[in-house]
C-alpha cells in the first residue's frame, strides 16, 4: 500500500479495525478464535486519537512531542469527546521505556526521548526513582488520568519487576 498522507494512514487504520471486527462478527474466523481480540491503537495526533476513541478498545496514548503529563492532560478531552458514552469502557495505557533509580539509558534517544528529560518523572515513558516512588507515581497517574495499565519495553523488564510485584492485585 502507498504510504500516503497522515490522513490516509489514519483512514487505513480505521479500515483495518473495521475489517478485523467484521471478520470476527461474520464468523470468518473459527469459533476457537472467538471472541474477537481487543483492538489497541497507539498514537498522539488528534485524528488518530479520535479514531482510537471511536473504534478501539485500548488506546495507548503518546502525549505529544515531550510525552508529558501536561500533554496527556491535553489529549484526554479529545478522547472523551470522541468516545462519548463509551469512554469509561476504554482502556488507556502508556508505554514505558525505563524504570528505576539507575542511569537513564542513552538508547532511549532512538525513541525520541532525551535521557536528561526523564530524570524528574515529567516524561510519561520514564519512571525514575526507587520502587516506592515509581509505585506512587503510577497510582497517581491511574487515579488522575484513568490509565488502566502501562506496557513495559523489554529493556526495562528487570528493573520493573519490583514495581510489578508491589502493584500486583491493586
Amino acid at each position: 500500500m502507498p504510504f500516503g498522507s497522515p490522513g490516509d494512514r489514519v483512514a487505513q487504520v480505521g479500515e483495518a479495525i473495521r475489517t478485523v471486527r467484521k471478520l470476527f462478527a461474520d464468523g470468518t474466523f473459527t469459533p476457537v478464535q472467538r471472541p474477537a481480540p481487543p483492538i489497541l491503537v497507539a498514537g498522539a495526533g488528534t485524528r488518530l486519537l479520535r479514531l482510537a476513541a471511536e473504534e478501539a478498545d485500548i488506546v495507548a496514548v503518546h502525549a505529544g512531542r515531550d510525552n508529558t503529563e501536561d500533554g496527556l492532560r491535553a489529549r484526554l478531552p479529545v478522547l472523551r469527546e470522541a468516545a462519548g458514552s463509551r469512554f469509561d469502557e476504554l482502556e488507556l495505557s502508556v508505554n514505558v521505556f525505563a524504570v528505576g533509580d539507575g542511569p537513564i539509558p542513552e538508547r532511549l534517544r532512538q525513541f525520541g526521548i532525551d535521557p536528561a528529560a526523564g530524570r524528574d518523572n515529567s516524561h510519561l515513558s520514564v519512571l525514575s526513582g526507587d520502587t516506592a516512588t515509581v509505585v506512587d507515581l503510577l497510582r497517581r497517574r491511574r487515579d488522575e488520568f484513568g490509565l488502566s495499565y502501562v506496557t513495559i519495553n523489554a529493556g526495562a523488564l528487570d528493573a520493573a519487576a519490583p514495581v510489578v510485584e508491589a502493584l500486583a492485585g491493586t
